[in-house]
This record gives C-alpha cells, structure tokens and sequence, in this order.
C-alpha cells in the first residue's frame, strides 16, 4: 500500500492482465429473471469470450493457487502455535516466511497474559509565584484526581502512543527531553513570576487485578525537571 500509483497503473496492472489471460476461462451466467414479474424481461447470457489455452497458463494458475493455499495454511499453523497448550510450534527455520510476508500475528493483547497496566498522567507545575498548573490539561491548580475521561486526557492518538511508551522502562530515556519540550512551551507564552520552577511528571497507577476489581491509584513520581 506504500507503493506509488505508477507502480500498479504501469507495471502491476499489465502484469496482472496477462496473468488473467493465461489462465482458463470460466463462464459466468447471469442470474435468471422470474418469470411471473411482468416489469422484468428477460436478459441473453453474456457473451463468453475464448482464451487461448495453454500449458503455460495452466501451471501457472496452478502455482497461484497452490500458493495462496499453502500461506493459508501456514496462517492457520503460525496461529495453532501461539495457543500455550497446544504442542504446535512452528520451526525456526520457518519464521521468515511469517515475517516476510507479514503473517506473523498474535493475540497478545487478548491472551495469554493481557494488560493490566492503567492510570493516568498528571504533568504538575509549579510556577515562580507559587501557583501550580497541570500543564497537559490547563487544570489550576493541578490536582491528582481521576480525570472523568482518562483516554481523552491523553490529549489524542499520537500523544497517547507516546505515553503509553514512556511508560515502560524502554521509554524511561524519553522523559526529559519530553519535560524540557513541555516546560519550554508553556514559558515561551508566559512571563514573569507565571514562567515554571519545576516539572514534575506523576504517574498515577492504578493496574486491574484478577478479580476485575483497582485498588487506590498509586503516585509514582516518574521526573522532575527544573527551570
């Protein structure tokens, strides 16, 4: 899907056309009118045009469709596999077809371990007057309740996917440069005694048990940055 337009209009349609005219012709009829309707006359079966036949063409159709059903195949087998007690697995020397061709799907976010991880961001400042601002919402003074609408205090899908990352230790790395960016912002549009003294970016975790029940949310103090 990344490909330019020229790619399928110049090469891959043309292609593809000859493909179609390598391979058996099969005719295809019209359904028929019913009788009883007045208003519906009926309609001449549609003119089969002949292909020319080949050995060709035929090893070829054969070879596509000996294809699609083997990565089909292979789906079924590559997903068999993820299923923890089932024996299934699918050889190493295998996992270049899943990879190459992009078959290689899971169920992770389902089974068999999914996400518990759950909380919300709360990005308190504090300004030079003392004043505090949560600066990812505009909240004054900042406080570390529960937001009605967790998803949407993520400030959208991008931010959100950004969040989320740095909420793992492989995302750790990103937290200043993420402070730094926020805190530059918000002094840039204020002055005086309104610009940051300090960033402090606060997890508040709040992870779902077994029992589908949460426990308090807990603060977990993730960087402060001074200005």
């Amino acid at each position: 899907v990344l490909l330019p337009p020229e790619f399928w209009n110049d090469y891959a349609m043309p292609v593809g056309r000859r493909l179609a005219g390598w391979c058996p012709a099969r005719q295809f009829m019209p359904k028929a009118w019913q009788k009883d309707d007045p208003a519906r006359q009926p309609c001449a079966p549609a003119p089969v045009v002949p292909r020319h036949w080949s050995w060709t063409g035929h090893c070829l159709c054969w070879l596509r469709d000996g294809g699609l059903l083997a990565l089909v195949s292979f789906v079924i087998w590559w997903n068999l596999a993820q299923i923890p007690q089932l024996q299934t697995r699918v050889p190493v020397s295998l996992n270049w077809i899943a990879y190459d061709v992009g078959l290689d799907q899971n169920y992770g976010v389902f089974a068999p371990d999914p996400q518990i991880d759950d909380g919300w961001y709360v990005f308190y400042g504090t300004m030079k007057n003392g004043r505090t601002v949560n600066l990812f919402t505009g909240q004054s003074p900042a406080v570390l309740d529960r937001p009605d609408d967790i998803p949407g205090s993520f400030g959208g899908i991008r931010w959100m996917s950004y969040l989320i990352f740095i909420w793992s230790p492989a995302g750790h790395n990103f937290l200043e440069p993420l402070a730094q960016h926020i805190g530059r912002k918000w002094n840039l549009t204020h002055s005086g005694d309104e610009q940051l003294a300090s960033l402090d970016i606060i997890l508040m975790s709040e992870p779902t048990l077994p029992d589908l029940t949460k426990p308090p949310p807990e603060m977990l103090m993730l960087w402060t940055e001074f200005f």
